[in-house]
């Protein structure tokens, strides 16, 4: 039989080990509890889709309204704003050819269906141009033509 092997222990140099270790224990308690002090984060998603048809809309632009937050829809029309903090956020859906929604919603809430009008563009009211200044139509060096 082997004797027992003695260990030095550490010499106290402030209050009882268990005071220390109850501290310890208590202060993490305080930082993973949550308390109404800090801002509670939570996320926002949901899908857009067309109003005659209800098929998903990519590329629709939705943000925070008040903030520069933003960003698009997928492929399928979903999005997921994650970070928002309060109890309801106010969010804007906007896509050419549609008309601009603003819609309040609720924090938290991950199964929104945000439909947006139709609203075609008249073609009279769309202009392109390819120079940065007014020229007369003989004195350009390109192709000018006409539609009808």
């Amino acid at each position: 039989m082997m004797p027992p092997v003695l260990r030095p222990t550490a010499p106290e140099t402030g209050p009882h080990p268990i005071i220390g270790r109850l501290a310890t224990v208590a202060a993490w308690l305080i930082c993973l509890a949550p308390t109404p002090l800090m801002a509670q984060q939570s996320e926002v998603a949901g899908t857009v889709v067309d109003g005659s048809s209800l098929t998903p809309l990519p590329l629709v632009r939705v943000a925070i309204a008040g903030s520069n937050s933003a960003i698009s829809t997928d492929g399928r029309g979903r999005f997921r704003l994650t970070g928002v903090s309060g109890s309801s956020i106010t969010l804007t859906f906007q896509r050419i050819g549609y008309q601009p929604k603003t819609e309040t919603v609720k924090a938290g809430a991950a199964d929104l269906r945000i439909t947006l009008t139709p609203a075609p563009t008249r073609l009279e009211e769309v202009v392109v141009t390819g120079t940065a200044e007014a020229v007369q139509k003989r004195t350009i060096g390109n192709a000018v033509s006409t539609i009808s």
